[in-house]
């Protein structure tokens, strides 16, 4: 699972296994990154995104906290 974004995916992704998955729900550094493809493709990794909710929701739930 990774939530910063552009600053620690490719990272995350050297620490996949073969056939391995990643999911990202923010980008907090970035939403822009580069990565190698054809390694992606190569070691058959899984890319997965989830919303995490609104701007409302969040500053709620930081409220409630």
């Amino acid at each position: 699972m990774d939530s910063a974004g552009a600053a620690t995916l490719n990272n995350s992704l050297s620490t996949l296994r073969l056939g391995g998955a990643i999911v990202l729900f923010g980008s907090s550094t970035g939403d822009k990154v580069e990565f190698n493809l054809r390694n992606f493709f190569y070691r058959q990794h899984t890319l997965k995104s989830i919303t995490m909710g609104s701007q409302a929701e969040s500053e709620e739930i930081i409220a409630y906290s």
